[in-house]
């Protein structure tokens, strides 16, 4: 049979059904008598369906061989299974054969590649030199096909299909299908043809197919960026840019299975540590009049009720401003190096499911279960990623998982299908609710425990304890010395070496007749302290009877009593529902707020929280009123002045600048003024805009007077 036999997939049916009906004939020979009635009417139905496949199999026999083949249509976001030479596949074990053929889900509302994989037969009855296509797409169910799609790198020589080089995209037609056609069931046909031909039989062939795509959460993130003082060794490091954030972030807007990313607060956060550690175990130097990043980073945690899938991400400078690690995760927390987008994905993971690294660089607790991809390094990709906006191809060869300490990177299936198992089925990250105390403990090697700073305790939801599990547990005490509460403590600081410290980010339900905090190991206890018997008092003096607030205001409080009480200060714009750190850790009375840069409402309040170590007490301003800022954008990508090949994709990333108030990133809005609306949300990928002058602008729709829109000029 010839390799190109169009009919080769009926032959394999007519094959297959020929041997289960003699199967089921051998069976019935041998069955008892009270079993040969029901197997005769299968052994009948098995029959009827050899006869039809047969017939089925002689009609293409007998039609016309088509010059122009579709060999196979490969659908990726970041990577897929397409041509597998790994058999058994690594990912499916205990299952035998290859790892099929698009067989890694796909997510929803995420820009899809279709590569397909076309040709012609190894003699043609006419000459064909190039192909190009057309792909059609609707919704299964559907009577109505979406706007047909062109392939962005237009022609390809025409070949033998079966010797396309994956690794090559312009071996392949493709095809980029927009955010907003990708999900639920996607029915697609291919029609392949010669481009002076279109439509002549002898010079197109093609095929169809469905994709399925799954539904996954956004990561959903409260961003700070530190800027970076350190008098003693002369450093004055701005923050990184919100812009530059989001430049970091593509990285993993790409490789990881979800629709987009979603900031819900940003700020910028002072630290003036020498950057020796990010943790306290790290000594004075490392902490500074600040704290380190970790503490920073906690203190808002602590201070804002935001629901337990946020991540806190600290985003510092590069340069000479990190001289430690270029990153870390630990609590549902993690620190990455601006423009760094690899660290940025790996620290994320440890926070999303991957505790562990990928077996590439000698990183501490290699994971146990990271697949072996045939002949490959250890560690590696396994499959072939690809670039969904660059159009570049990365091969297992060469490209290390993200979760590994070897560069460079891309996403592995073995990662992919973990982070899709945390964000699929559009599920929040696992939390508790309630009267929670949050707190930090610190074990050193010795066993030496000691609790950091002050713990606060008030209505909130929290993050589920994660990471590995370890000999300790958290008790809380009554006064009898009975346990009225106990957590076992797992150790989340997921690059810890060695014999560092281990530091517990905590969120305890809360008792009020609690007198004690003990730590035990088994029968032993390794650390206890009271719990005050009493609860500060605390009060606002300033400001007193405004009605609405503007520019820089002394906010000034009381604290009873006045010696040892730490105090976080915060705000909400609507009425107490959401929460915005403005200050935590705080000794002093008093703070300056600068009204101007907070998002606004009519509903305002300040509120106070006042610890004497872990018993907690509040106090809340009268309502007032921010004036409302308009809802800020910004363009990631390109840069202004940018210019563009006559073939070449211009990927537009944009966002929301949560510092400003609120929108969607489903609200961005992008157009050119040579050709109009070019697309909606945070990724358009414009293929085929004019030659010429553009001015790019990126809007916010139907918040006309109420936003901000931005543009840049580029060129093709």
């Amino acid at each position: 049979m010839p390799a190109d036999d169009p009919c080769k997939d009926l032959a394999d049916v007519v094959a297959e059904l020929q041997a289960d009906y003699l199967a089921l004939r051998k069976q019935l020979a041998q069955a008892p008598p009270d079993q040969r009635a029901e197997l005769a009417k299968e052994v009948s139905q098995a029959l009827r369906e050899v006869n039809a496949a047969r017939l089925a199999l002689s009609e293409c026999r007998n039609r016309p061989n088509p010059n122009v083949i579709l060999g196979g249509a490969e659908y990726t976001q970041a990577l897929q299974y397409f041509r597998s030479t790994l058999d058994p596949c690594p990912d499916l074990p205990g299952q035998s054969g290859p790892c099929p053929a698009n067989g890694l889900a796909l997510v929803a509302g995420k820009t899809t590649i279709v590569r397909a994989y076309a040709g012609i037969r190894k003699n043609p009855s006419v000459p064909i030199r190039q192909l190009t296509a057309i792909l059609e797409t609707r919704q299964t169910g559907s009577q109505d096909w979406n706007v047909p799609l062109f392939p962005y790198n237009e022609f390809i020589d025409a070949g033998d299909p079966a010797a396309i080089d994956r690794s090559n995209p312009a071996q392949t037609l493709n095809f980029r299908i927009p955010a907003s056609f990708c999900f639920g069931s996607l029915e697609y046909r291919i029609t392949v043809f010669e481009p002076a031909h279109s439509g002549v039989d002898d010079y197109s062939g093609g095929g169809s197919g469905v994709m399925q795509f799954s539904v996954t959460s956004a990561l959903r993130i409260r961003l700070v960026r530190i800027r970076y003082q350190n008098a003693a060794r002369g450093m004055d490091v701005a923050a990184p840019t919100t812009a530059e954030f989001w430049t970091t972030a593509q990285y993993v807007l790409k490789t990881f299975p979800i629709p987009d990313i979603d900031v819900v607060a940003d700020s910028e956060e002072l630290y003036d540590g020498d950057f020796t550690s990010f943790f306290e175990s790290g000594g004075p130097g490392a902490q500074g009049t600040t704290g380190t990043v970790f503490q920073i980073l906690f203190r808002l945690l602590q201070a804002e009720n935001l629901p337990p899938d946020v991540l806190y991400f600290g985003l510092i400078p590069t340069g000479p401003a990190n001289q430690t690690a270029v990153g870390w995760a630990t609590g549902g927390m993690s620190i990455g190096t601006n423009l760094d987008g690899s660290t940025m994905a790996q620290e994320i993971g440890h926070n999303r499911g991957l505790p562990n690294h990928a077996p590439c660089g000698k990183p501490p607790s290699p994971d146990p279960n990271y697949p072996v991809y045939g002949s490959y390094f250890s560690g590696s990709i396994g499959e072939y990623g690809f670039d969904n906006t660059d159009n570049v191809v990365y091969q297992p060869a060469d490209f290390a998982d993200f979760m590994s300490y070897c560069r460079p990177t891309w996403i592995s299936p073995y990662t992919h299908n973990v982070l899709l198992r945390v964000f699929g089925g559009g599920q929040r990250v696992q939390g508790i609710s309630g009267e929670l105390l949050q707190l930090r403990l610190t074990m050193r090697g010795d066993q030496t425990c000691a609790m950091e700073g002050a713990g606060f305790h008030l209505p909130r939801s929290g993050a589920a304890q994660q990471g590995f599990a370890t000999p300790y547990v958290l008790e809380l005490h009554n006064q009898a010395g009975e346990v009225i509460e106990a957590l076992p403590l797992t150790d989340d600081d997921f690059d810890r070496a060695g014999n560092d410290p281990t530091t517990f980010s905590i969120a305890i339900p809360w008792h009020e007749d609690a007198t004690g905090l003990v730590v035990m190991e088994g029968d032993k206890t390794l650390y206890t302290t009271p719990i005050e018997p009493r609860a500060p008092s605390v009060s606002f003096v300033a400001p007193v009877g405004a009605t609405a607030l503007k520019r820089r205001v002394k906010v000034a409080w009381t604290g009873h009593p006045s010696a040892n009480l730490t105090y976080i200060l915060r705000y909400s714009y609507d009425g107490g529902k959401t929460w915005r750190a403005l200050a935590a850790g705080l000794q002093a009375r008093e703070y300056t707020v600068d009204f101007d840069s907070l998002p606004g409402g009519a509903h305002c309040v300040l509120q106070v929280l006042a610890s004497s170590g872990v018993r907690t007490a509040s106090a809340t301003s009268a309502p007032f009123s921010v004036a409302l800022k308009p809802a800020g954008v910004l363009i990631v990508a390109p840069q202004d002045g940018a210019t563009f090949g006559p073939k070449q994709p211009v990927a537009l990333w944009g966002a929301v600048d949560a510092m400003r108030g609120d929108a969607s990133p489903q609200d961005l809005e992008w157009s050119s003024s040579l050709d109009g609306v070019l697309g909606t949300g945070a990724q358009v990928c414009a293929d085929r805009i004019s030659a010429g002058a553009h001015r790019i602008t990126l809007s916010l729709r139907n918040r006309a007077g109420a936003s901000q829109a931005v543009s840049i000029q580029v060129a093709r």
